[in-house]
């Protein structure tokens, strides 16, 4: 399993927020490159950067000077980018494959224009393309900021897309999200008994808060972890990121 430290951008500035909620926005750094070498040197070979402008308000240009020059800063480094938020046409993901990131996270653009999904898909290869299915309470997917509310549970969105080509799912669970109170392991859970092992790449998000969590979702099967909050207040030791890559 592999740790993948999270670096939120909101208005230039790496921040956490609790459930998605803009108003919750706690800053923990002025300076996301230097927030993405201080991970590099602690052993993490990819790290998932998200830019809330663009998540929350459909603002692409705030936080876009700030995303280029930390893909070109850290290319040709050990530490893989993968680039998330409001990612919603083929053009956006080729700007930001030919400025060095590794994997490109879509979600709501599945739900809104399949065809603008699958195409992007094709261009990048399933390698490069990572589907994120963000789900509430009920187990309802979520899009848009989490602010939609879909007619599918997530694990019929994960067969569904799954049949289309997708092979890589980012699993979030709403409720979890920010609050350091470990994650939906019972959904996770599931999800891994489902879909095998090297048939689907199941990638865990939202709540992680111990290194208990961690080797809980190792015996799960999880095949990657992203981890947030836990690390920038030190609930986890950064040191694990050289043991979990």
């Amino acid at each position: 399993m592999i740790i993948i430290p999270a670096i939120d951008i909101l208005d230039g500035k790496v921040v956490r927020v609790k459930q998605g909620r803009e108003d919750t926005a706690r800053n923990y750094s002025d300076e996301p490159i230097k927030v993405a070498r201080d991970f590099l040197d602690n052993g993490a070979s990819i790290v998932h950067v998200v830019d809330l402008n663009a998540a929350i308000r459909g603002d692409l240009s705030t936080n876009r000077q700030i995303l280029q020059n930390l893909l070109s800063t850290l290319r040709g480094s050990k530490l893989r980018v993968e680039i998330a938020g409001g990612i919603r046409n083929d053009s956006i993901v080729q700007e930001f494959v030919q400025m060095g990131a590794s994997r490109i996270v879509i979600g709501s653009i599945v739900y809104e224009n399949l065809d603008i999904a699958k195409s992007i898909l094709d261009s990048i290869g399933d390698g490069r393309t990572v589907l994120a299915l963000d789900y509430d309470e009920g187990g309802f997917v979520r899009t848009h900021g989490w602010k939609s509310k879909e007619n599918e549970r997530v694990e019929d969105a994960l067969g569904r897309f799954k049949s289309l080509g997708f092979n890589q799912f980012l699993i979030t669970s709403v409720k979890h999200d920010g609050m350091l109170q470990g994650p939906d392991f019972l959904t996770l859970g599931k999800l891994r008994s489902k879909f095998r092992i090297g048939n689907v790449r199941l990638i865990a998000s939202g709540g992680v808060s111990s290194e208990s969590d961690l080797k809980t979702l190792s015996q799960i099967g999880v095949d990657e972890v992203i981890v947030g909050k836990a690390l920038y207040e030190g609930t986890i030791a950064k040191s694990v990121l050289s043991t979990y890559n």
